[in-house]
């Protein structure tokens, strides 16, 4: 059996790590919370997040602030929170932080985004792996 140098073996793993990181295709719509606008919360996992606050992010690096992140706090356990991430309305991402204060924590920490416009959520990126704005939001239209 041949002998694996430790700067070799270290770099392998460092690679199998990255992987780990690269957004997932698929269906995460049973992932996304369920939203209401009226009592001022999304249920995620069976429990109610209340309404914290708004404010705006630039999510396509154009220096505007197109979209309205709005995070719900769970009213127990100051660890979990959701955000909602919308345009006019049209609501295009969730970050899912169920483990805030290990933001490494990619199992816990996760957001999912309808990345082509069909209203479903089919991308899944890690909690501490950035994104960035649909191409179909910045063009304006909808499938």
């Amino acid at each position: 059996m041949k002998k694996v140098k430790a700067p070799a073996l270290i770099l392998l793993l460092i690679l199998i790590s990255l992987t780990s990181f690269a957004a997932e295709k698929g269906d995460f719509n049973h992932l996304v919370p369920q939203y209401n606008p009226e009592k001022k919360q999304a249920i995620y996992g069976g429990e109610i997040y209340k309404f914290d606050q708004c404010w705006l992010r630039d999510k396509d690096d154009d220096g505007v602030k197109e979209t309205t992140l709005c995070r719900f706090l769970h009213p127990e356990d100051s660890n979990k929170r959701v955000v909602r991430y919308t345009i006019k309305d049209i609501n295009w991402a969730w970050g899912i932080m169920e483990n805030y204060k290990d933001r490494n924590d990619i199992v816990s920490n996760f957001l999912i985004a309808d990345t082509d416009g069909d209203g479903k959520f089919d991308t899944k990126y890690a909690g501490n792996e950035g994104f960035s704005l649909p191409d179909w939001l910045k063009n304006g239209r909808r499938k």
